[in-house]
């Protein structure tokens, strides 16, 4: 048997499988035999589990190259290029207003917009800020 293959579990009704469904003693014969048997099991599991350690690492290199993948592809939004002329318009669209008296007064809360606009990102609170409209 080679590193590739695991040893098969013994079939029923074999001098082995009785030896492990019970409390029997193993013959002298056997126990070369058995220690064989647990050597090649050994030398399995430590493929093994070099195999899992190059998987986990191999998992751990792809969760970094996907989130770095998105990120790039964050870089080459069509929004990072948008002209701020276009944002403004937006933005006022976005402006919650209540009437009172004949005039349009905006309703103060920090989760809502203009607010919410400075807080997206740097482009965004300066364009809001720079907006005399929206406030």
């Amino acid at each position: 048997m080679d590193d590739a293959e695991s040893p098969a579990p013994p079939q029923a009704g074999t001098r082995l499988y009785t030896l492990l469904h019970s409390n029997e003693p193993p013959d002298s014969s056997e126990i070369a035999v058995l220690q064989s048997t647990s050597s090649r099991i050994d030398a399995r599991l430590d493929v093994l589990d070099q195999e899992i350690t190059r998987l986990k690492q191999l998992t751990e290199e792809r969760a970094l190259l996907v989130s770095y993948g998105i990120q790039n592809k964050g870089i080459l939004s069509p929004m990072r290029r948008m002209p701020n002329e276009v944002l403004v318009e937006i933005f006022g669209l976005c402006v919650p207003s209540v009437k009172f008296d004949g005039l349009w007064a905006c309703r103060f809360s920090m989760r809502r917009a203009p607010w919410v606009f400075t807080r997206v990102c740097r482009l965004w609170r300066t364009v809001a800020l720079e907006t005399p409209g929206l406030w």
